[in-house]
């Protein structure tokens, strides 16, 4: 809710989703997530929320995004010309997916590398962000959000959002990659203004550490858990036993970043320009908790590594609490604010 210019949480809720609801991005039990969407509605906190209307975000290993540059052209020659993108860059065939496009304001004449004396000019151009879904499960979550009774006004893929929620939009941070550690995988963005460059995802997980704890300690997975949140890296608690068991699945996330960097700067950008470097990695989703991964990550990539702030941009940055959810907590809801966000922006 918006206050004196000011937005404010006005009630939050989860629900968790039973193993074989949703498979891989895909809704395989609509009736009963259906049902599980009204419940949660129902009895978030401190109010229920009654709207109908809901600003959705698909996952993201249904979407494709691609950052495309095409010679200056008009409006209408633009949305020919993406279709024809789309076909290139998608593996999905044009009656197979729906597709949206944006044109991106130009590089300012400033940050562009002065040119040599005696070079040839270089001809204008044309930047547009181009965002294609799966028809198919584009589909199906419409159709689960009739049967919840919702009137989905805008679907966008979920690395929108959690851009959307973590980056200052009045500040310019340069290239900055976050890293979303979520229940059952982990997603990569990087984002440079005014778009996002680069996704994917990989299968390291938070639940993923659980396990291994578990295994360790033989015991189940809700006091694994306990375990893990309490001891996190520390060396000193459990005699290094959870370290230890986690230790491999951190090393492999480290690599995972490691590759994914490399990949944006030799195939995405291949360029020395030290504008385009990511400057720093912000750590977001529900495993960003770990006690100790911020630092141990920081380590292993030689980078500033920070947990980041999902109410940067409607809550003054040094709070580190809402009135009715802990800061730690929105670590989880970082989609869902970015969600929030672009609803206040365009309703």
């Amino acid at each position: 809710i918006q206050n004196r210019n000011q937005l404010n949480l006005f009630t939050f809720g989860s629900h968790e989703v039973p193993p074989g609801i949703i498979n891989k991005g895909e809704i395989e039990k609509a009736e009963e997530l259906a049902e599980i969407i009204k419940k949660t509605l129902a009895e978030t906190q401190p109010y229920p929320i009654r709207s109908k209307y809901a600003v959705c975000c698909l996952p993201e290993s249904k979407c494709f995004i691609r950052l495309v540059k095409l010679p200056q052209m008009s409006p209408s020659e633009v949305a020919e010309a993406a279709g024809w993108e789309a076909e290139e860059q998608f593996p999905l065939k044009k009656e197979e997916m729906y597709l949206d496009w944006q044109i991106l304001k130009p590089v300012k004449e400033s940050n562009l590398k002065k040119q040599t004396k005696g070079e040839p000019k270089k001809s204008s151009s044309t930047d547009i962000l181009l965002v294609a879904a799966s028809k198919k499960s584009v589909d199906s979550y419409l159709a689960t959000f009739d049967k919840a009774g919702l009137i989905p006004v805008v679907l966008e893929p979920e690395s929108i959002a959690t851009v959307r929620s973590l980056i200052n939009q009045k500040e310019n941070l340069g290239a900055v990659m976050i890293i979303d550690l979520g229940q059952e995988r982990t997603g990569f963005i990087i984002y440079k203004e005014p778009a996002i460059r680069f996704t994917s995802d990989i299968p390291i997980s938070g639940n993923l550490l659980t396990k291994a704890v578990a295994k360790e300690f033989k015991v189940s997975f809700k006091e694994a858990e306990k375990i893990k949140i309490d001891c996190g890296l520390n060396k000193t608690k459990k005699n290094g036993r959870v370290i230890k068991a986690i230790l491999p699945y951190l090393s492999q996330l480290a690599k995972k970043i490691d590759q994914s960097l490399a990949y944006y700067y030799s195939e995405r950008f291949n360029s020395l320009d030290k504008s385009r470097a990511v400057s720093k990695i912000i750590l977001c989703g529900g495993g960003a908790n770990l006690k100790g991964l911020s630092v141990f990550l920081s380590l292993q990539l030689k980078k500033e590594v920070e947990i980041g702030n999902p109410c940067i941009n409607f809550i003054k940055p040094q709070l580190k609490k809402l009135p009715s959810i802990s800061y730690s907590k929105s670590l989880a809801y970082v989609t869902a604010f970015g969600l929030a966000l672009r609803g206040i922006q365009d309703y």
